[in-house]
C-alpha cells in the first residue's frame, strides 16, 4: 500500500494505472479485514509497520483522491481504517510530529 499511490501517480499508461489502483484497493481491503479482528497490523501493540501505514493513510483522502484521483473511496468511508488512524494518532510522539 505504501507504494501503490506512487505507482498510480507515475504510471505511463492507463493499464498501469488500472493495475496500481487494483493493488491499492486490495491492500485497503486487506487492512480493513485485519483491523476487524486486531488493533494493529502485527498484533496488540503498534510497530514500525503501523507507523508506515499511518503515514500513507493520513494524507490519503486529501492528496491521493483529490489530486491524483486514485479512486473514489475515502479512508473516512472505512470505519476500521478511520478508527486505526485515530488510535495511532493518539500516540504522543505521532501527535507531536503531525501538522495537518
Amino acid at each position: 500500500m505504501n507504494n501503490g499511490n506512487y505507482k498510480f501517480g507515475f504510471a505511463q499508461s492507463q493499464q498501469a494505472k488500472d493495475e496500481a489502483v487494483g493493488t491499492l484497493l486490495a491492500s485497503l481491503d486487506w487492512a480493513v479485514y485485519s483491523f476487524s479482528s486486531q488493533r494493529y497490523l502485527l498484533g496488540i501493540c503498534p510497530r514500525k509497520a503501523d507507523l508506515r501505514l499511518f503515514m500513507t493513510l493520513i494524507p490519503f483522502d486529501e492528496v491521493y483522491i483529490v489530486h491524483l484521483k486514485t479512486n473514489e473511496e475515502m479512508i473516512e468511508d472505512y470505519p476500521n481504517l478511520r478508527n486505526y488512524l485515530r488510535e495511532i494518532y493518539q500516540i504522543p510522539e505521532v501527535k507531536k510530529a503531525i501538522s495537518m
